[in-house]
């Protein structure tokens, strides 16, 4: 190892060190004391023992990002997810994608999620932020860095995230929406107006809606059985039948009577 003093015009008197690891010449400058110079020679070591890439080390965090939504883990993304994900890190590239990935701190992403507030969700925020610490877990799985900066580091706290103001049909317009629907089923399909009248009566999510079928009305006694629901694969307007996603899902509403002869009609 060389530890030497280098003069630059702004800075003064600076230090910096050579060190040969694996027959590869390494050179680290910018420390202010010989001392400090020394303890960064001894953990590029320590880094290089636990078989760190370190030519990986001096990259930012943008272009590790731009690797890692490419070839850099092991997630089966589908199109769409990927899409999202990508969304959701290019915000963080341009607030953070100029940072090493060794000189990263969770106070750089506490002072981005401030900035993010201006035109993000706390939930939007929150996603955002485990995605990152995915990606920084990668790293070290892939030998970029040796530990996470944001290994114990906790995301947005949504318990006291501000709750959104629901929009929701007043009762006149409620009459005016039941009474197209019926129009409009009268003279195609019957299941346009109970797919209308479901929606404002029970709250079933659009997929449980369309996946509904007769079988699982029971008009006498006002039930209707979710049993199943749609979706759409990326990139197809074909529509897929599944199971619920947990066992929540999977329930039977109760609806009120007068609802029910509604149906019937």
């Amino acid at each position: 190892m060389s530890i030497t003093q280098y003069s630059t015009k702004s800075a003064g008197v600076l230090w910096r060190f050579n060190i040969k690891i694996k027959g590869r010449t390494i050179t680290r400058r910018g420390f202010r004391t010989k001392k400090e110079a020394r303890g960064a020679e001894l953990e590029l070591r320590n880094e290089a023992n636990k078989g760190v890439n370190l030519s990986k080390q001096q990259m930012v965090l943008g272009d590790y990002l731009d690797i890692w939504m490419d070839h850099g883990n092991n997630r089966n993304w589908t199109p769409k997810h990927k899409q999202r994900i990508t969304q959701l890190m290019e915000p963080v590239k341009e607030e953070l994608g100029h940072i090493k990935l060794t000189n990263l701190l969770e106070t750089h992403v506490v002072k981005a999620r401030h900035k993010f507030r201006s035109f993000w969700s706390e939930q939007t925020i929150k996603h955002s932020e485990v995605q990152l610490k995915a990606a920084l877990r990668d790293a070290v799985r892939n030998k970029y860095i040796s530990i996470s900066p944001l290994w114990d580091f906790n995301t947005v706290d949504m318990k006291n995230a501000p709750l959104k103001d629901l929009q929701v049909f007043e009762p006149s317009e409620q009459k005016s929406l039941i009474a197209a629907a019926r129009e409009y089923s009268d003279g195609t399909d019957p299941r346009w107006f109970a797919l209308v009248y479901l929606a404002l009566n029970t709250g079933l999510r659009r997929g449980e809606l369309f996946a509904l079928q007769w079988k699982h009305l029971d008009l006498e006694k006002g039930l209707v059985h979710v049993r199943q629901a749609m979706h759409w694969p990326p990139n197809t307007n074909e529509g897929v039948l599944k199971k619920p996603k947990s066992r929540a899902g999977t329930r039977t509403i109760n609806f009120l009577s007068n609802e029910a002869s509604e149906l019937s009609r």
